[in-house]
């Protein structure tokens, strides 16, 4: 006898638990002018909210979080996605709200598969290269 099979011909009630993502996390490499910062990055689902982190390095976060909107905005052709909040720490940790989790997280991911991203007109400053994710 199957241990896996119902014994019987009486309906089996089976209860399903839906399991979404809390968060995802990664890094990046942003290069301007010769010089290399280094991020970490969490995106909250639930809370809809990207918080991005200087590890090392010079460059501002709300700069960043500029540059990665201006390349989503490019490459999927929508409006806002990312909603800056505040900075804190003298500018090193930026917060934002974003309007679609999931799918910024496919654009992550996709950053994370390219070698390079050069994105060249960001509203604040001159473009930055994003040249890639990395891991330690």
């Amino acid at each position: 006898m199957d241990k896996f099979k119902p014994r019987d011909s009486e309906p089996i009630e089976i209860e399903l638990e839906v399991i979404h993502l809390k968060r995802a996390t990664g890094n990046l490499a942003v290069q301007h002018d010769s010089k290399e910062s280094k991020f970490d990055w969490i995106l909250e689902f639930r809370g809809n909210t990207l918080i991005l982190s200087l590890k090392e390095g010079d460059l501002k976060a709300n700069w960043v979080v500029e540059a990665l909107e201006d390349d989503y905005r490019r490459r999927y052709r929508v409006e806002d996605v990312l909603y800056p909040i505040s900075t804190r720490e003298d500018g090193k940790v930026a917060d934002s709200t974003v309007d679609d989790p999931q799918k910024f997280f496919e654009y992550l991911h996709l950053l994370h598969t390219l070698p390079g991203v050069q994105i060249n007109r960001v509203g604040s400053r001159r473009g930055k290269n994003i040249r890639k994710f990395f891991r330690e």
